[in-house]
This record gives C-alpha cells, sequence and structure tokens, in this order.
C-alpha cells in the first residue's frame, strides 16, 4: 500500500527548495554584479589611455563642467584645443557607452584646470554615490610630461653641439636664434626647430632652452640641456 506525503514532509521539502533556490538566486546575482564590474573596469581602462593620449597631444585634460558625459565626448569630438588628433577612444565604443559604466549610469568626470591628474568614478552596482561600492581611477600624466621634457633635453644637447661649431667657425660668436643654425646648415632636420610644444627653441644666456609647456621664460618650467 503506497502511503503519501504528510504535510510537514510537504511543508520540510518547499522550504529545502527555498533554500536551493535563495543559494543559487545568490550565485547568480554575484556572478552578474562580478561581470559588471569587469566591464566597468574595461571602460575605465580604455578610457585611462584615451585621456593619456588626449594628454599628450594638448598638454591638458578635457575641461571639467559637471557633465561627464559631455566632458569624455571631448575624446571624440574636437572641442577646439590646440594639437587634438582624436578621436581617442576606439571605434568599438560609441558615446553612449564609455560615458556610462555597465549599469548605465554616467561616470563623473572630475579635473582641475591646470592639473596633471584627472580622475574617473562610476557609483558602482547600487548606483549610489559614496555607498562604499564606487570604483573610482586617478589619470596622472605627469610621466607624460617627463616623456616629453626628456625628448627636449635630447635636442637641447644636439642643438648645443650646433652652437659650438657656429661659434667655432664664427669668431666665438654665439648664434642669436635657432634659424641661424639652418641657415649655416650646422642643423638640417627641421624637427630640432620646436620643442614638444611647437614653440620655438630660445636662446637665453648663450645656450638655447625651451621654455616649457607654458611658453613662457621664467614661468617655472623651462627646459635646459644637460
Amino acid at each position: 500500500m503506497e502511503r503519501g506525503f504528510t504535510l510537514l514532509e510537504v511543508i520540510v521539502v518547499l522550504a529545502i527548495i527555498s533554500v536551493f533556490a535563495g543559494i543559487i538566486g545568490t550565485v547568480i546575482g554575484t556572478s552578474i554584479i562580478s561581470t559588471e564590474i569587469e566591464a566597468t573596469e574595461d571602460r575605465m581602462d580604455a578610457l585611462v589611455d584615451a585621456l593619456l593620449s588626449y594628454y599628450a597631444d594638448t598638454d591638458e585634460f578635457p575641461a571639467a563642467t559637471g557633465n561627464g558625459e559631455t566632458d569624455l565626448a571631448d575624446l571624440i569630438s574636437d572641442p577646439g584645443v590646440n594639437g587634438w588628433n582624436g578621436p581617442y577612444i576606439s571605434s568599438g565604443f560609441e558615446v553612449n557607452d564609455f560615458t556610462k559604466d555597465a549599469w548605465q549610469a554616467a561616470f563623473r568626470y572630475s579635473h582641475t584646470s591646470g592639473t596633471p591628474a584627472c580622475t574617473i568614478t562610476s557609483n558602482g552596482p547600487d548606483g549610489v554615490q559614496g555607498s562604499g561600492d564606487d570604483m573610482q581611477v586617478t589619470v596622472n600624466a605627469t610621466p607624460v610630461y617627463r616623456r616629453k621634457a626628456e625628448r627636449v633635453r635630447e635636442e637641447l644637447e644636439i642643438i648645443k653641439m650646433a652652437a659650438q661649431a657656429y661659434a667655432a667657425n664664427n669668431g666665438g660668436l654665439y648664434p642669436g636664434a635657432i634659424d641661424h643654425l639652418y641657415m649655416g646648415s650646422y642643423l638640417s632636420d627641421e624637427s630640432y626647430r620646436r620643442d614638444e610644444w611647437l614653440n620655438d627653441y630660445q636662446v637665453e644666456g648663450f645656450q638655447f632652452i625651451s621654455y616649457g609647456p607654458d611658453g613662457v621664460y621664467g614661468g617655472g618650467d623651462d627646459i635646459y640641456p644637460y
């Protein structure tokens, strides 16, 4: 004779099923969040590379207006700054994709004009700013400037040797401008005429120097030969 399930047994089975369903749901939910976090990190990494390339060309980061989507869109559309040579983000990133995290919330972009750093922030899975699961990356362009300054110093060394040869052939007279070295064929490569910021090298105190990013002598960022 077959015996049916008692009410208690049914309740126990349902309770077990409920527990397992909860565990599976938690695992699936955690997996989804983990995937979304990874996707957001990938987008942030792509933005870091794009912003550093933008800085390398323009010597500044996009201006921060408080609208992350608009500010970061400067990586795609020329905002009218000198040296812009974009787009800086790959064609696989549509505007609404790379300006937003995996939860479709706009990244927060922050930058203080004149400084070599900016930040990109996502509010994280819960979408609440400052709740503890925010994701933030700081982009520091100081290494970009150092590489440019190093290249300028290397060029200034070549210019210095050319100027010494000029002086030796002109009774000790030091060249008064970079043009003099080209007219006398002491330099032939036009790339030595200007520094990384497209300003002519200048003579100060019987040596050629770069006025640096600000293009102003004595501004604190002048670059001298070794």
